[in-house]
């Protein structure tokens, strides 16, 4: 079974298709936390021959970029004014961190806007719940989307998720909060797992 959308909210329209099986409910939230971050939690995964990274309402599927295992971790999608002023007056700008290896490798940086990040051989920013990939902009806080990236690194579809009743388990910014992970150290721009859980076992990408 496939599904296919096609939307003008972007800028650009995509008319393409995907397996229903990379159409299961967005299982990321957005939430803001004390510090006044806008952040959600980042999933790291692999469904068939795709190697999936999930946050707030977006699921980027990049074909051809299988892996075990999974890895999970927090992305800050718009920093609070604090943050994004002390990043822009840093000599070496916010904290960079990774997880896993190969295919499943994820790294951000936290930057003034947000983050910047690269999976799946993929370079894309997020600034203020923007997600912006390939040249084209995508809101990460709007209606649950799938994007799917072929094997040549180009965008083959753009597809709505659809939202079951009683299945979706994001309840939207300022539902919960993130607890003490503020995802807002500068750190000292040196790689490292800082702040991120890197699971090293397979099975389901969701527990």
């Amino acid at each position: 079974m496939l599904a296919s959308w096609g939307s003008s909210a972007f800028t650009a329209t995509y008319r393409g298709s995907a397996p229903a099986s990379l159409l299961s409910p967005i299982q990321t939230q957005i939430t803001v936390h004390p510090n006044g971050n806008v952040q959600s939690r980042r999933i790291t995964y692999s469904l068939a021959n795709y190697g999936i990274s999930e946050f707030g309402k977006i699921r980027l599927a990049v074909a051809d970029k299988p892996f075990s295992g999974k890895s999970s971790g927090t992305l800050i999608l718009s920093p609070s004014p604090a943050l994004a002023n002390a990043i822009a007056n840093s000599a070496t700008g916010g904290a960079v961190s990774y997880t896993g290896v190969g295919n499943r490798r994820f790294e951000k940086k936290i930057i003034a806007g947000g983050a910047s990040c690269r999976f799946g051989g993929l370079s894309f920013q997020i600034v203020d719940c923007e997600l912006h990939l390939l040249d084209e902009t995508f809101p990460v806080d709007g209606d649950p989307t799938l994007i799917v990236v072929d094997a040549k690194g180009r965008i083959e579809a753009v597809v709505e998720i659809p939202v079951r009743a009683g299945a979706d388990a994001a309840p939207g910014i300022g539902a919960d909060r993130a607890g003490s992970d503020a995802s807002g150290d500068l750190g000292n721009g040196r790689e490292g797992k800082t702040g991120d859980a890197d699971d090293p076992f397979g099975g389901s990408p969701f527990e």
